[in-house]
């Protein structure tokens, strides 16, 4: 086991790591921790491998922003661990896989100064079907991750897939739920949407994300084209930018749907147009979690989203909570859709127990939890599970 530090300082110095601050997923979760850590327990420092991004303006003014600028990735670890050793942190939080890499290589520089706790926020065998020299990555992570004081996941099921993925049974895993609602979600969900949307009459779909191959809005657009037709159509508004924005953009020129389907680019407060939406979607192909569930069922929008590995299932409780169809399953999608927006009863169904399941992932629960863990790590205690994470506990 990684050796522990002492004595504990108060309020403990945590040290976040991401490669930037665009508005992604994991991003967005290290964000909202900045936020809402309790600053008598813990005390945070964000370090950037570039700082930059959308993201960077919500970083509250108290937190030291420390800048890598953009090393190449050799030079990043030992800039990384320079950069911990001088903030004086206990714990290294980092996210994205690359990012985990540099900080278990910086750990390993510090010889033992910081608890090192990469996150994995989506599905590990997905992602390595899908990601680059999958081999090596593989190899690097059942190398190095044992050297992690904890992997943190969102989802118990996440952090055994993990151990199964990477043949590393005794790997310590601290399930960690993103924290999502805070405490202004309401106040910003009440807002006046930043973009013009379609006349209330007619049916509104809402999607948002990051514009890349994992999140499947090719999909999703192919779908609107199987909808039953209806006066008036219902239209598509997806919200986020990236790398496949010109491909969507042509696949919607290609089926006509230039009057049905709206990109609109980043959107800075997407709530409002989710609780004017009469359905929101989520098309991925993996999603570690699925923070959008959450957030679209807070603004009682009902939900229709694919059985992705592995967040989705676990938070619709299997579709007790929204309607869940296959991965890749075009028609199937067309059809949950035109369901729930031709049957008031079930959106209404759906909508209400969205609520009631979006109060479990209240930013104040899960903050509180992380910041007891963090404390527990760095005391060589056992730390908490959280109650609504699913499955079993993954702890060693």
């Amino acid at each position: 086991m990684t050796p522990t530090p002492s004595p504990i300082p108060s309020p403990l110095p945590v040290a976040f790591h991401v490669p930037h601050l665009d508005a992604g997923g994991i991003e967005r979760v290290v964000v909202n921790l900045l936020i809402n850590l309790d600053r008598t327990r813990i005390r945070p420092v964000l370090i950037c491998g570039r700082r930059n991004g959308s993201l960077l303006e919500k970083v509250p003014g108290d937190i030291p922003v420390l800048d890598l600028g953009g090393l190449p990735a050799r030079k990043a670890i030992f800039a990384l661990a320079r950069a911990v050793d001088g903030c004086g942190a206990r714990i290294l939080y980092s996210g994205t896989n690359a990012a985990n890499m540099t900080a278990l290589l910086a750990g390993a520089v510090l010889r033992g100064r910081v608890l090192v706790v990469p996150s994995e926020h989506t599905s590990p065998r997905v992602f390595l079907d899908t990601a680059k020299h999958p081999r090596l990555r593989a190899w690097a992570m059942r190398t190095l991750y044992p050297r992690a004081a904890a992997v943190s996941v969102p989802l118990a099921e996440v952090g055994q897939e993990l151990r199964e993925v990477l043949n590393l049974p005794k790997l310590r895993i601290m399930v960690q739920p993103n924290p999502v609602l805070d405490a202004r979600f309401a106040e910003l969900a009440a807002r006046d949407p930043e973009i013009p949307l379609p006349h209330p009459d007619v049916p509104l779909i809402a999607a948002t994300g990051r514009l890349d191959e994992a999140k499947g809005f090719d999909d999703l657009v192919r779908a609107i084209a199987l909808l039953p037709h209806s006066d008036p159509a219902p239209q598509l508004v997806i919200m986020g930018d990236g790398a496949e924005r010109p491909a969507l953009a042509a696949l919607i020129r290609e089926l006509g749907l230039e009057d049905r389907v709206m990109l609109t680019g980043h959107v800075d407060n997407p709530y409002p147009v989710m609780k004017r939406a009469d359905l929101a979607v989520v098309s991925s192909r993996r999603e570690g979690f699925g923070n959008v569930l959450i957030e679209a069922m807070a603004c009682g929008t009902p939900v229709v989203s694919t059985d992705c590995p592995v967040g989705p299932r676990v938070i619709l409780q299997g579709g007790r909570y929204g309607k869940l169809v296959p991965v890749g399953d075009i028609p199937a999608l067309a059809a949950a859709m035109a369901e729930v927006l031709s049957d008031g009863d079930l959106a209404n169904d759906l909508a209400k127990r969205g609520r009631e399941r979006a109060a479990d992932y209240g930013i104040n629960r899960t903050v509180g939890l992380i910041a007891e863990q963090f404390v527990a790590l760095a005391a060589g205690r056992p730390w908490p599970e959280p109650t609504n994470a699913g499955g079993t506990s993954p702890r060693e």
